[in-house]
């Protein structure tokens, strides 16, 4: 029976790295260059001056950096994790403090993306953000026809005001 759950907890942990983006042979997959919340064909598209443009591709390559770096961090405390449970007798304790650094650095990583989208976004004109938000409904869209094509169910409405309310 312990050896079940071992092995049912090593499953989990394994599936959980997995969900968190890790490759083939423990290599994690590579974050496209550089982390872009609007990807540049967009500003492009809306007419972003190249001075914005540059200042918002530098700060997407330092949330790169620093993402990769929480990334590592959330591998090492995984790996370690994963060396706990196969112990012969695992402490709870040690396991339930490596999660609660996991889910910290996860938290911590949102924030940092989620003030970077709101950064970004604040660079914009009015006009600019308009424009993105409406090829941003167009993707979504796009991309909800190809779901429902493929027999997926589609994905709720967005709530909120759209770029049509001021």
């Amino acid at each position: 029976m312990k050896k079940m759950i071992i092995v049912s907890m090593i499953t989990l942990l394994s599936l959980s790295l997995m969900a968190m983006g890790m490759g083939e042979k423990g290599k994690a997959r590579r974050m496209r260059a550089p982390m872009m919340i609007i990807p540049m064909e967009v500003l492009d598209k809306i007419g972003v001056s190249e001075e914005v443009k540059t200042n918002i591709k530098e700060e997407g390559e330092l949330l790169k950096a620093e993402m990769k770096n929480g990334h590592q961090k959330m591998r090492d405390l995984h790996n370690a994790v994963k060396a706990e449970f196969l112990k012969e007798s695992p402490d709870r304790a040690v396991i339930d403090e490596k999660v609660a650094a996991i889910v910290e650095l996860k938290k911590e990583g949102m924030l940092k993306v989620e003030k970077f989208k709101t950064d970004t976004f604040l660079k914009l004109t009015l006009e600019q953000r308009k424009k993105a938000l409406d090829l941003f409904k167009e993707k979504r869209d796009n991309m909800m026809k190809r779901m429902m094509k493929n027999g997926m169910p589609p994905m709720p409405p967005e709530e909120g005001p759209g770029p049509e309310a001021e």
